[in-house]
């Protein structure tokens, strides 16, 4: 509904007016700005979508690192569950050492499952 709203705006905008019979030849700088406008999106519609053959499509940081980001994931998880294994029936002194271990099991585990990703993932 905007983009109507807008385009219909600017077809008004950039009409030309007749005024007593004669037509201005230049217009106003806001009826030239927006003809500009108007012929820039456009331009920007009937570009093609799909990128050229020769252009390599970016990945996301994830899509480039899949095993850091499994290994981090697999921390966050191993030691997360650190809290209810260990360190509610535990002293301070202990909580570090198990959230530390079972951290590593789980960076450990999620390094694997995105090498395993990373395998598939390369073409």
């Amino acid at each position: 509904m905007a983009k109507l709203l807008a385009a219909a705006v600017i077809a008004i905008i950039v009409t030309p007016t007749v005024v007593h019979g004669e037509e201005r030849p230049n217009g106003t700088p806001l009826r030239l700005a927006a003809a500009r406008e108007v012929s820039r999106i456009a331009a920007i519609r009937q570009a093609p979508a799909t990128a050229p053959a020769g252009a390599e499509r970016t990945r996301s940081w994830a899509g480039r690192h899949p095993v850091l980001l499994g290994a981090l994931v697999g921390f966050g998880g191993g030691a997360a569950l650190a809290y209810p294994m260990g360190c509610r029936a535990s002293s301070d002194y202990t909580c570090t050492g198990i959230a530390m271990f079972t951290g590593g099991l789980g960076a450990g585990f999620g390094a694997a499952a995105g090498g395993v990703v990373s395998i598939f993932q390369s073409k």
